[in-house]
This record gives C-alpha cells, structure tokens and sequence, in this order.
C-alpha cells in the first residue's frame, strides 16, 4: 500500500540590540508540520469466525475433501479441501457446558472489518487486514537568548538562554474510524541564566543557574479493564504523564597563578519526577488455550478436541493436523469466550506508619520522587612545558536516596541481596524456599522519619588526570582518566512509574491447569466470557483473599505485604 507524506517546514530568526553595545537578544521559531499515511496490518478475525465457524487443516488429509459449512447467520463458507469446518452447532455438541460460541465474543469479532491480507494468520481463522494510517505531528521549537554587560568594558555580563518546544503528535489508529492508540504532547522546556565577573587579571567568577524541565503525556485509547484474546490484535493502551523537571546551581572560581590555572567550585543539581500512570492500573484477563489443564485443546483429552468422541462418548470429526494445533486453539479459546488466564493487579496507598489503603481499579498511581547531588571541585591545569599541560583535580559528590516525597515508599525487611544468597545456599541442600526468611514491607523514607530505599552516597570521592603533550605542528598526544559516580535514584524511579512500586502494587496471575487444588482448569470449569471490560469475578477476588494465597505469614494481609506497618 502506498506511503503519503506532507511536511512543511517553517520559521524564523530574528535579533539584535536592544541598549547599544549593551542588551543584546536573539530569537528563533522552527515549526514542522508531517501528515503520514503509513501501512498498518492488523491480525483479525476471518468472516467464517467471525459467524461461530472454525476451521482447520486435517490431521489426514483424504478425511477431509471439502465443501460448505454454514454460519449462525445462515452465510456459507467455502471449506478447501485438506480442511474441516465445525458449524456453531457442532461446537455447542462438543462444549462440555452446551454453550457453543460466546455471544459477547461474536458481537466483538464483528466490529472488525473483513480481511484484506492473507499474508498473517492462519488464513482460514485468523487473517490480516491492511490500510493506511494516517498520523499527524506538529513540531514548534523555541530558542532564545539575552546578553547584557553590566559594565562598559564587559568584565561583568548577565546572560539568558532559554529553549522550549511544542509538539504534539497523532498516532495511528488501530482500525480506520477508530481512536488514536497512541498520542502524545511534549512541553519540555530548559532555560539557563549566568553572570560571568573579571576581578582583575588572574580572577575570574562565572555563576550559572539552570533548570530543564521534561514534560510529556500520553493519553492512550483505554481506561477500562480488558479481556484479551490470544492471537488476535486489540486496541489497549493505557496512558501516562510525567514532569521531570532538573535544577542546576553552579558556580566556578578561576585563579591564573604563574604557570598554573586553578579552577574550585561547587555543582549542585535537584532531581525531581512527578507521574500520573494508569498502565498498572487495570487487571486483565486472557483467552489462552495454553493455560488449560492440557495446554491446548487440539489431539488433546479434551472434548473440544475434535477427534475426542472417536474414542469417547460424544461427536467424532477428524483430527487436527500436528501442526495446526495453535491455529485451533486460539481462535477457538477466543470465539467461545474462555477465560482461561487473569492477572489481577493492585495498588496500594500508604496514609501512615500502620495504615495502606487500596486504590480503585483503573485510578492513577501518582507518584513524586526527589533526590539531590551535592559537589565539591577542584582542578588545576599546569603548563609544564611549553609542549606539555598536566591536567588533574579532585571531585567530591554526595548523593541522597531517591524519595517518594508523599510518603509511598516502602523497603522490604530483609536484605535482598542476603535472602537470595540464602535461598541459593538452601537449594543446594534440599531446603524448600519456604523456610526461608519471609519478605515484609515497611514505610521508608525521609517523610517517614525511616531510611529510604539506599543510604546515601557519602563517600564518592572521584579524582581525575590527563595530560596533552604536543610532538610539533602536526602531532598532539592526549590522555587522561578519572572516576566517575551516577546517580541511578532517577532510572530507579522510572523502573518504578513503568512497573509499580515493589511492595506497593501487586500482580497476580493464576496458576495454570489448575481452577483450585483438586479441580483442574478446562473448558467445563473456565469462567466463560460475560463482556469484554469484565474480569470473571471468580478468578479476579478481592485483595485480601489474593493476597492469603501468597503470604506465608499466618493469618491474612493486603498483597502488598504491608505487615510490619
């Protein structure tokens, strides 16, 4: 399918002065403007499906000469010969409950189009449909800048810089007519202001403040639960916010002294990240043929085998080809609606030192982090020889714990790295992991009067050398090291907002093949599908009584183990 494209570029610079030889200022404006249709294929249901019809390839492929089967509707479908088509009445035969295709599953598959790209799929259930996407991107790029000299002869000067930008951006749909799956609005902006001093031939001051500050959200196309169907391309995706804005003080003192250019100062920067996410949000549920007790249904002993009334009671067809197993069991898992699978998730909010309380299905985790860096320098460049500069100098940092500064922050017990040593130690001699330590959490942090998450950094002192030694006109020989420290408090946040604070947001899937202890996970004991924004209430249970599943305290608490508030 053909591409389109637009874009149009545009902008403008305009500058100079505003107090002669004094104010100066300059400004640029750069937009863009991109209308996209790109080729988008989606995996979808085929119109046979679609209408309570399955299909697939025989097992032997003389049993199966083809023909015609009839849908609900009371539409024929082509079958080709090697295949063989259950009707919505024949499935109802085999359905250990007598049910048949799921009404809420057949009125789904009809919002989908029929297929157009026989290139995905297994063609005869599961097919592809391909159009163009149109998306739309809108880029505005600001830049400015004011320089002013507090005195004539410029040895003291104020200067500004600032940059922001604008962009909204269209994502593709998942169908034509349908919503955006994915949209954005990015406001970042930074600006820096500095004042540069000359005291004299050998001193020189410069002063900078500056502050970046990311921005961005994405709104995605859901705020529902959801129940999803293997194999099949669905529109889901929640959304996400966050501001990340970065404060930075630095001031460097300069002193020439003979041969030698001392520089010590000081480096300071205020980390903070506020998000709103809802993308651990929504519990979810799963058509997945894999999760039953058998693993699958096709050549298994299960009555929506095909060939299981061959040597059961019940109907007899023939049977799945070896390799056709999924191309079975996917699309026949989704059409009658068995939730096989849910992963239920929970969210928690800390009030105090002994109190959490759960937060509503599909509301925001909102979460505000803060850590800071603290620098000391020194460095000095000694011109040796003419030929020769030696470069060294001393850096001290002192970094603080990331910290949830609203107080949901929790740390776990025991020390991770020890507990998993001694679950390692306790395998190698037959001990079950459940004699090893229990993990609880606790309220950390400075909100609550506790450690955080890690002590701070205190001892980060990173020294550095190098030197240029010119070989002629020609030939520079350089080289240097030094120690380096990072602050990993804010990719530990982001890890955090994109996963759920450990201890704080839980998710729990059920086992698979198995309902309960006794009673094993098949199409007659599988919760059946009632709509597509509803988890079946006896596989999603209410926090406390997942959580007893999990603990190995006595006794019942929340699943995100707040037991030692």
């Amino acid at each position: 399918m053909p591409e389109h494209l637009v874009r149009n570029v545009f902008g403008g610079t305009i500058g100079g002065p505003i107090l002669k030889n004094r104010l100066f200022f300059f400004f640029n404006y750069e937009g863009q403007r991109q209308s996209l249709q790109q080729s988008v294929l989606r995996n979808i249901p085929t119109a046979s499906l679609d209408d309570g019809v399955i299909q697939y390839q025989c097992s032997v492929a003389s049993q199966c000469p083809g023909g015609s089967v009839t849908g609900e509707s009371g539409a024929s479908y082509t079958v080709q010969p090697g295949y063989y088509g259950l009707t919505p009445g024949n499935l109802a035969q085999m359905d250990p409950l007598g049910i048949g295709p799921s009404q809420v599953a057949l009125t789904y598959f009809h919002t989908y189009p029929l297929p157009n790209d026989y290139t995905v799929g297994n063609l005869v259930n599961f097919a592809g449909y391909r159009f163009a996407a149109p998306t739309l991107t809108n880029f505005n790029w600001y830049i400015g800048r004011l320089d002013y000299k507090l005195s004539a002869n410029g040895n003291h000067t104020l200067f500004f810089r600032g940059a922001a930008r604008n962009d909204p951006s269209i994502g593709a749909p998942f169908l034509p007519g349908t919503a955006p799956e994915y949209s954005s609005i990015d406001v970042s902006k930074g600006f820096v202001a500095g004042y540069t001093g000359v005291f004299g031939p050998h001193w020189v001051n410069n002063v900078r403040y500056g502050i970046t500050h990311q921005s961005i959200a994405s709104p995605g196309d859901s705020n529902e639960l959801w129940v999803g169907m293997r194999g099949l391309d669905e529109p889901n995706v929640y959304g996400s916010a966050f501001t990340a804005p970065v404060h930075n003080l630095v001031d460097t003192v300069s002193w020439a002294k003979g041969s030698h250019n001392f520089q010590f100062g000081t480096n300071i920067l205020f980390i903070r990240r506020t998000s709103d996410s809802t993308g651990t949000s929504f519990s979810d549920g799963l058509t997945n043929s894999d999760w039953l007790q058998y693993s699958g249904l096709a050549n298994e002993n299960d009555p929506l085998n095909p060939a299981y009334g061959c040597t059961n009671s019940g109907p007899c067809y023939p049977a799945v080809a070896s390799g056709f197993d999924q191309g079975y069991d996917w699309p026949l898992t989704a059409m009658m609606g068995i939730v096989s699978e849910v992963d239920a998730r929970y969210n928690y909010h800390v009030d105090s030192l002994t109190t959490a309380s759960p937060i509503a299905q599909g509301a925001p985790v909102s979460r505000h982090w803060a850590t800071d860096t603290y620098s000391l320098f020194f460095q000095d460049t000694w011109h040796a020889r003419p030929n020769l500069s030696i470069t060294y100098g001393l850096n001290y940092q002192l970094m603080t714990p990331i910290t949830e500064t609203n107080g949901q922050e929790v740390t776990p017990s025991v020390n991770m790295g020890d507990w998993f040593n001694q679950r390692a130690s306790d395998a190698s001699k037959g001990i079950p992991s459940n004699q090893d330590p229990v993990i609880a959490f606790s309220p950390a942090g400075s909100v609550w009067g506790r450690p955080g998450l890690y002590q701070s950094q205190r001892k980060n002192f990173a020294p550095r050398v190098g030197f240029s030694w010119s070989l002629g006109d020609k030939t520079v020989i350089r080289a240097g090291a030094g120690m380096y420290f990072d602050n990993f408090g804010p990719a530990l946040a982001m890890t955090y907002d994109a996963g759920g604070t450990f201890g704080l947001s839980t998710l729990l899937t059920n086992p698979p093949a198995i309902l309960t202890p006794g009673t094993p996970l098949t199409p007659a004991t599988a919760p059946r599908l009632t709509s597509m924004n509803a988890i079946p209430a006896n596989r999603a249970r209410s926090p406390l009584d997942l959580s007893g599943c999990l603990s190995a305290r006595r006794g019942r608490r929340s699943p995100a183990g707040l037991t030692n508030l």
